[in-house]
């Protein structure tokens, strides 16, 4: 019973081991190790502990590889399954719930585990440039290990109890953010059981304490403590034990529901979410008009009029946040500097917010095309794929919208109400060439998501990131120029000028190859 369970793990391995991707990934995370090591070489004259300065770089790099792989890898374990139909046919082929959640999350739990692994030795020459010992080094990668074994098992949790990955992966998302948020919740929930209750003993422990208990098990407390100057604590830690029981929860949770769930396999067209719950009376019809492709877009894709109310009220949630934040820290509410303060943290939470949603329609505007086998009738339609992609670029650009009005809104405020010196200095960046040259940046990492969405079935936005990184290593001599310029001008943005302009071209070149992609795939 044993071996039957471990056969599709048995398989997902040697696939895994033995594929192109696998090579190119721990290949990718191999370069980016190496691309970290010479900044770290070539700064060592002028930093002091550039060994620490490395190890906390590919420590931080790992936190985001891992939190990225948890809605791209592993909340879609089995709902891929689900929307492809063929769930009921591996359970119609005996194939029991071990060997599924086996195969099909342990064994990418375990190949993570190998990127993770690959690492070290290059890690070790961090000891050499000084500031680093082997203990900070294995505590580090302990605590990284047990924060993967918690993001995979939670993904995989979110993936049993979902039937489309676009929703798997919003909830382990929002986990995440949980876990990550938790400490300052505690802290302000106790500000409020004391505002409420009175300095009673329970609740002044709570607000005094219940914060720095509840970082002790997050990922950044503990890295935090590991890279402090003569770390001599062992590898265990609560972040770690935490991690791992909360891990082994979600796995049994998941176990225990898997039967309950599996049944929610893929309908015969895909799920309109929130397009489809409205009201089916006739006034209530919406009609395409004359860019039937965009509304498409708009309606199914970013969740029409409902999906734009969801998204303000999630950027007003997360000013409520911050407002809390500040009640936890005593921030002086009356004062209009610190208003300021939070108008300018809200708006960089609804610049996160656009890109976080822009990615995620990057990586669904085309495959989603051909998950659901509807990319022929797309095409029969009489225009051309330029034109076809320029539609659904529009329509789900609107699910921009609500972030870039709140966003305007809130940096109105700011510069309305905050410290003039920070007001200048925003106002400054904003408009600086160097900011253009993210934009740039981001557009053509979007676009290289987007295309890679067509070739791979997941894991297109940590496959980005290594493509994007290894095209920067590639363009290291175009870098080298521009800072070439700059340091001839005495100015940074005159390097980021050039820098823009081929970030820019990059991207155009990349929109060229996906119409050329939209076009092959669909002659097949």
């Amino acid at each position: 019973m044993l071996s039957g369970s471990l056969a599709l793990f048995d398989r997902a391995l040697k696939t895994e081991a033995s594929g192109l991707r696998g090579h190119l990934l721990r290949l990718g995370f191999a370069g980016f190790i190496e691309i970290a090591l010479l900044i770290a070489a070539a700064t060592s004259l002028t930093l002091g502990a550039p060994g620490l300065a490395f190890f906390e770089n590919i420590c931080w790099l790992n936190v985001v590889f891992i939190s990225l792989a948890a809605v791209s890898l592993f909340a879609t374990a089995v709902t891929e399954e689900k929307e492809e139909g063929t769930l009921g046919l591996l359970r119609m082929a005996n194939v029991g719930r071990a060997a599924l959640m086996l195969g099909k999350s342990t064994s990418r739990l375990v190949a993570a585990l190998l990127l993770l692994g690959v690492q070290i030795p290059f890690v070790l020459l961090a000891i050499t440039l000084g500031g680093v010992l082997l203990g900070q080094i294995t505590a580090a990668f302990v605590c990284l290990a047990a924060y993967l074994v918690l993001v995979a098992n939670l993904g995989l949790l979110w993936s049993v109890l979902c039937r489309r990955s676009a929703t798997a992966a919003f909830w382990t998302g929002f986990s995440l953010l949980i876990y990550f948020a938790l400490p300052p919740v505690v802290g302000f929930f106790g500000q409020v059981l004391v505002q409420i209750a009175g300095p009673v003993k329970w609740a002044v422990a709570i607000k005094e304490q219940g914060a720095d208990r509840a970082a002790e098990f997050g990922v950044p407390h503990r890295l935090g403590e590991i890279f402090t100057t003569g770390f001599s604590a062992g590898v265990w830690s609560p972040q770690v034990g935490f991690c791992l029981a909360a891990g082994a929860v979600c796995f049994a949770a998941a176990w225990a529901s898997f039967e309950r769930f599996a049944d929610a396999d893929r309908a015969a067209a895909p799920d309109r979410g929130l397009a489809g719950r409205a009201s089916s009376k006739p006034g209530a019809r919406f009609r395409p008009g004359r860019r039937p492709v965009a509304w498409k877009e708009y309606r199914f894709l970013v969740g029409g009029g409902r999906g734009l109310a969801l998204r303000f009220f999630g950027l007003l949630a997360a000013l409520g946040i911050a407002v809390g934040i500040g009640v936890y820290n005593r921030a002086d509410l009356g004062s209009t500097r610190v208003w300021g303060e939070l108008f300018g943290t809200w708006a960089g939470v609804c610049v996160g917010a656009a890109m976080a949603d822009s990615l995620f329609l990057a990586t669904r505007i085309l495959n989603e095309e051909l998950k659901w086998n509807t990319l022929g009738n797309l095409l029969l339609l009489p225009k051309s794929a330029a034109s076809l992609l320029l539609g659904k670029l529009q329509g789900a650009a609107v699910a921009l919208i609500p972030a870039l009005l709140t966003g305007a809104a809130a940096f109105a405020a700011f510069t309305a109400l905050g410290d003039p010196r920070w007001v200048q200095d925003v106002v400054a960046g904003v408009v600086s060439p160097v900011t253009w040259a993210f934009v740039a940046g981001w557009c053509l990492y979007l676009t290289i998501v987007a295309y890679l969405s067509t070739v791979v079935r997941y894991g297109a936005t940590v496959l980005g990131v290594i493509v994007y990184g290894v095209g920067a290593y590639a363009l290291s001599p175009v870098f080298l120029v521009a800072a070439t310029m700059g340091a001839a001008a005495d100015s940074g943005q005159v390097a980021a000028v050039p820098i823009a302009g081929v970030l820019a071209a990059l991207t155009v070149g990349g929109a060229i190859l996906c119409v050329k992609r939209f076009e092959s795939l669909g002659e097949r």
